[in-house]
Formats: C-alpha cells, sequence, structure tokens
C-alpha cells in the first residue's frame, strides 16, 4: 500500500475482532524504509494512503519501537500520539522523551499532540515501578491513570494469534485495556492515533 502497488480497501482483512479490521505490516516495511528516505515528502505517505478511508470510527497505528522514517509517517497521518512506558525499563523515559521531543516538532506543522503517556508491564511491586512514576511528570506530558499491568496472559493471546480481549474477555490484562478506552474517550472520529512501542 505504502509503495502504491495496493489500495486500502484491497490490503485490509476484515473482521479479525468484532468491530475490528486489521492492514497489516510485512517485514518488507523495512526495505521500504530505506527506499523511502530518498522521496519528497517522504514523511506523508501514510498520510496520503490513509486520506480516503472512511467508515472507521477509530484509526490505530501501531508503530516499531524506533523513530524512525515509518514511525514519522504515522505521527504525520495521526492528530494524537499514545506513547506506552514500559514501567520495568528506565531507558523508556528517554524513549518518551525523543517521541516528545519529535511530535514537537512535527506539531508546528500539522495538528499531531502526545495525547497520553501509558504505563504498560506494570507490577506495582518494583523498585523501578516507584522511580519511573516518580519522573515521568518531568517530561510535562499527560499521564493516563489506567495502567496495564505486567502478565503472561498477553504473550499467551499473541502465541494463539488473537487479542486478549477475545481470547480471554475476562482476564485483568483486558480489563485493564477496556478502562484505558474508557479513559481515552472520546476520540475524534476516523482519526488514526499512532501508538509507539517504548
Amino acid at each position: 500500500m505504502l509503495s502504491g502497488s495496493a489500495e486500502v480497501a484491497d490490503a485490509v482483512h476484515r473482521r479479525v475482532s468484532p468491530g475490528v479490521d486489521v492492514l497489516g505490516a510485512r517485514r518488507e516495511l523495512a526495505r521500504l524504509e530505506l527506499a523511502l528516505a530518498g522521496e519528497h515528502h517522504r514523511e506523508q505517505f501514510l498520510a496520503d494512503a490513509l486520506s480516503g478511508v472512511d467508515g472507521y470510527d477509530v484509526v490505530v497505528i501501531d508503530c516499531p519501537p524506533n523513530l524512525g522514517l515509518l514511525t514519522v509517517n504515522a505521527f504525520v497521518a495521526a492528530d494524537s500520539v499514545l506513547v506506552p512506558v514500559d514501567m520495568t525499563d528506565e531507558g523508556a523515559l528517554q524513549g518518551a522523551a525523543e517521541v516528545r521531543g519529535i511530535v514537537d516538532r512535527l506539531g508546528q506543522h500539522s495538528a499531531v499532540a502526545v495525547r497520553a503517556l501509558i504505563k504498560t508491564k506494570v507490577d506495582r511491586r518494583r523498585v523501578v515501578y516507584g522511580q519511573m512514576v516518580e519522573s515521568l511528570p518531568a517530561l510535562g506530558l499527560p499521564i493516563a491513570e489506567s495502567e496495564i499491568p505486567l502478565l503472561a496472559a498477553f504473550q499467551n493471546a499473541a502465541a494463539e494469534r488473537l487479542p486478549l480481549l477475545t481470547w480471554h474477555r475476562s482476564s485483568p490484562g483486558a480489563d485493564a485495556y477496556r478502562r484505558l478506552a474508557r479513559e481515552l474517550r472520546p476520540c475524534p472520529p476516523a482519526t488514526p492515533e499512532a501508538v509507539g512501542d517504548r
């Protein structure tokens, strides 16, 4: 789709979960990222590809755990960015700060902004959790109240190739994501949201 060889309607997988369609990525995206580097308006390719897409309440763009050209494309296509922060890794604070810097620069030319930092892999018994909770406000970004716990259920659902909310609807992890969705509502209709993996 990004290379222009397919339209969104041809590439999307319909109803992979109730109410959810998916436009999947492939490993070839790494090569495409290198090819895009020499193009004019290289940060606009995803926004252009998604510009004619309608019929969705929300579009979520899941990004790789880096700040390369594909992630920048996602930020340009979105109007808000959700930044997952791994609460077991102090390095995630630096990653969140880098996301803030890029979004601030892009925000000079578009409407994109960080909507919230989301605490993931939360285990409140760990010392690092307390240290990071104290440090997060220094980033000057909104912090979601809902926390996503560190649970094996996420890996188990991934091994089954199913979303956790489908594989085990009543698990604490699924409940945590439902709370987060309620907290982040209302989202503007048909608005892409970029999600970084930091």
